[in-house]
């Protein structure tokens, strides 16, 4: 058996209208990152992400038990003040 049913436009641009109200984009990247998702959020390599850790005293990094550990806001705000440096 089969049913066909015609819902109205301005039905179904009004339930649109109220889920876009609590909509919030999924984030695939948690708060603190690993090398591999640190890598991946700023996208470059694993070699680059080392050699930025060694070569900038102020790379945003946190060695915790021999992991390196990242936060994306303080990647974040690394990379904007680089662009800002270098933008003049």
């Amino acid at each position: 058996m089969e049913f066909t049913f015609t819902i109205p436009d301005s039905a179904l641009q009004d339930a649109l209208t109220e889920r876009m109200k609590t909509y919030k984009p999924v984030d695939p990247f948690p708060a603190v990152l690993n090398k591999q998702q640190a890598s991946k959020f700023l996208g470059c390599g694993r070699a680059t992400l080392d050699k930025w850790i060694k070569e900038y005293d102020d790379f945003p990094v946190a060695v915790i038990g021999g992991s390196y550990r990242f936060t994306k806001s303080d990647l974040e705000q690394w990379v904007k003040s680089r662009s800002q440096k270098h933008s003049h």
